[in-house]
């Protein structure tokens, strides 16, 4: 298996992450993972505002739909 740090990777495994949680505790605690994925690609001056948006968008749509499948 290859190492990478692509972005895109990252934000799979974090949307893997927040798919997997089956509480409002795993949930809230995956949140606090995706503040942290957000963080360190903002620490990414060269990354264009496009493409971080798209990455941002997609993992808290993500959460969005696993918080109210927990919520029903």
């Amino acid at each position: 298996m290859k190492n990478t740090n692509h972005y895109g990777d990252h934000m799979n495994w974090v949307i893997k992450v927040i798919e997997s949680c089956e509480t409002n505790e795993q949930l809230k605690t995956a949140k606090n993972l995706t503040e942290v994925f957000e963080k360190n690609i903002i620490k990414d001056s060269n990354i264009d505002i496009h493409l971080w948006r798209n990455l941002s968008r997609q993992v808290q749509v993500a959460y969005d739909k696993k918080f109210m499948n927990l919520t029903k």
